[in-house]
């Protein structure tokens, strides 16, 4: 429907289904690849591509209490499971996209 609507060449839905912003270290259930930075590192080819990237986070950041930081938290890596926050989750995954598509529009919604 999004191609259409919005007469998209394509669309790639990178989304996991109960993904964070942050890596989530609590449960076992859930893995580095359910965080916005694994997702964009799952798909570089797709970002480096695209001219627009939306990026629909929050809710279940809100359910699983992760921690919202600040601006000023440092960019977090898929390997560091301690103090991860939304914000430290946000900014490794926007630098991956800016590594490869430094003028990709970036929309983020919740």
């Amino acid at each position: 429907m999004l191609a259409d609507a919005c007469n998209f060449e394509s669309v790639v839905n990178a989304a996991w289904s109960g993904g964070t912003m942050a890596y989530l270290p609590k449960s076992g259930e859930r893995f580095t690849y359910k965080s916005f930075g694994g997702s964009v590192c799952e798909n570089l080819e797709a970002a480096a591509d695209a001219d627009y990237i939306f990026v629909f986070y929050g809710t279940n950041d809100l359910t699983d209490q992760v921690p919202v930081g600040s601006l000023q938290d440092p960019s977090a890596s898929l390997e560091d499971t301690q103090n991860s926050s939304f914000y430290a989750g946000m900014k490794f995954g926007v630098n991956k996209i800016r590594e490869v598509n430094p003028d990709a529009n970036i929309i983020f919604m919740n």
